[in-house]
């Protein structure tokens, strides 16, 4: 809810035919913002709680498009790590999972294999993209050279940044 105070701008016309992606699409609150708008939503989740939870939510949409998958500069198979407390919430604290296992408060001994696409393959399957929503827990790193090179085609970026796994990397962006 926060995110979207900061954009009313980006919600104030009908959206029909823009391109949305939601990368860490979570429970798809950003994703249903922009799909009330007419847009369409390639939302991308790969933990298998947290997808299951979006799928049913989303079914009746046909412009959300909820993926069982990661984004990163590769495909590739690779662990994915739970907040220490997601036993007790697996949906409520799924907003911490990551693959860096240098972010605080990750339960490193029970990783999920998790599939993810390269990003730049997917940038490719689209024409123009109106927003990117990039929440993945400080694997955004990963995806920052595919968003330069492809910065004609993206009209917005919406991407959390996280300092302490990434130091520098606010300066680059």
């Amino acid at each position: 809810k926060e995110i979207i105070k900061r954009i009313p701008h980006l919600l104030k016309d009908n959206l029909t035919d823009k391109v949305v992606m939601d990368l860490g699409a979570n429970r798809g609150d950003f994703s249903l913002v922009f799909a009330r708008k007419n847009a369409e939503i390639w939302a991308f989740e790969p933990n298998s709680d947290v997808y299951t939870y979006g799928h049913a939510r989303f079914r009746n949409f046909k412009n959300i498009h909820f993926i069982q998958l990661g984004v990163s500069n590769q495909t590739n198979i690779v662990e994915m790590y739970s907040h220490v407390n997601s036993t007790y919430d697996p949906i409520g604290f799924s907003i911490s999972a990551s693959i860096k296992k240098s972010k605080v408060d990750l339960d490193l001994n029970h990783p999920q294999k998790i599939l993810v696409i390269d990003f730049n393959q997917l940038i490719r399957s689209f024409e123009e993209i109106f927003l990117i929503k990039i929440d993945i827990e400080g694997a955004e790193i990963d995806l920052w050279e595919t968003i330069k090179t492809n910065k004609n085609k993206i009209r917005y970026v919406l991407m959390e940044i996280h300092d302490q796994i990434n130091p520098t990397f606010r300066e680059d962006v």
